[in-house]
């Protein structure tokens, strides 16, 4: 009877969560992958944004550079 619940349990577990789209992200290496129905579609990078520290799909566009002696800082797309 037990094994009976757990493997139910897992099926539906798989089927919610596995339809439609999937973003699966790596905090280790900022690399994400998405998945469409459970397979993947797409390897992008990550990056953290230094004002509001969400972490986002990069692009180049978010660089801003205040001060030439200091460190350029990257904003997401909603920051900007």
């Amino acid at each position: 009877m037990r094994a009976v619940l757990v493997y139910a349990d897992k099926y539906r577990l798989e089927a919610s969560a596995m339809s439609g789209y999937v973003e699966l992200t790596d905090t280790k290496t900022m690399m994400a992958t998405l998945f469409k129905d459970g397979v993947a579609v797409t390897t992008y990078k990550m990056e953290t944004c230094d004002r509001c520290s969400g972490i986002r799909q990069f692009d180049k566009a978010g660089y801003v550079v205040s001060d030439p002696k200091e460190n350029m800082v990257w904003f997401c797309k909603d920051c900007r």
